[in-house]
C-alpha cells in the first residue's frame, strides 16, 4: 500500500507541473481572455490532492468507520467537479462575440447585438450574460477579468437601450 501511495504522490506532481506550464496566459490584439486565476487554480488543486490523500489514507487504515468513507467520498467528488471547473472555463470575448467554454466541453456563443441581460447571481458571486434566443453565459467574479467584462457589457446594453 506505501507503495500505492508514494505512485500516487508522484502522479499527481507531474500532473501539477504539467498543467502549471500548459495553462499560459493567452494573447491576442483582436480578443481578451477571463479565466481562473493561477492562485484559484493551485488552491482548489492543493484541495483536491488533499481529499485524495486523505481518502487513500483512509483506505490503507484499519477500523475505520463506514461514515468516514462516504465523507471523504464526496470530498473527493465535489474537489474533482470544482477542479473542472476552474481548470476548463474560459470566456472570450472580442469586438463581436461573446464565447465560453464550460467545464465539460460544451461551447456557447452570443453575439454583442444579441444581448438582452446581464444580471447579477448573488448565491454564484457572478453575472449571467442572456441573449435574445434564450442563450446564457454565467461568469463567476473569481476570474480575471470578469468585472471589466460586466462593466463593459453594461455599456453596451445602456448604449443600445439608449
Amino acid at each position: 500500500m506505501e507503495i500505492l501511495a508514494r505512485s500516487v504522490l508522484l502522479l499527481c506532481s507531474v500532473l501539477l507541473i504539467w498543467m502549471m506550464i500548459k495553462d499560459g496566459p493567452k494573447i491576442d490584439r483582436k480578443w481578451v481572455l477571463i479565466y481562473y486565476s493561477a492562485t484559484a487554480k493551485i488552491f482548489f488543486l492543493l484541495f483536491f490532492f488533499g481529499c485524495a490523500l486523505l481518502l487513500v489514507s483512509a483506505l490503507m487504515a484499519e477500523n475505520v468507520k463506514p461514515v468516514v468513507y462516504s465523507v471523504l467520498i464526496c470530498l473527493v467528488i465535489i474537489s474533482t467537479v470544482t477542479l473542472c471547473e476552474v481548470y476548463r472555463r474560459k470566456i472570450w470575448i472580442d469586438e463581436e462575440t461573446v464565447y465560453m467554454q464550460s467545464p465539460y466541453f460544451a461551447r456557447t456563443t452570443i453575439q454583442l447585438p444579441h444581448i438582452i441581460s446581464v444580471t447579477n447571481i448573488w448565491l454564484q458571486s457572478g453575472f449571467r450574460i442572456r441573449s435574445s434566443s434564450g442563450q446564457k453565459i454565467d461568469c463567476s467574479y473569481y476570474m480575471s477579468g470578469s468585472y471589466q467584462l460586466n462593466e463593459y457589457l453594461k455599456i453596451i446594453l445602456n448604449q443600445k437601450n439608449g
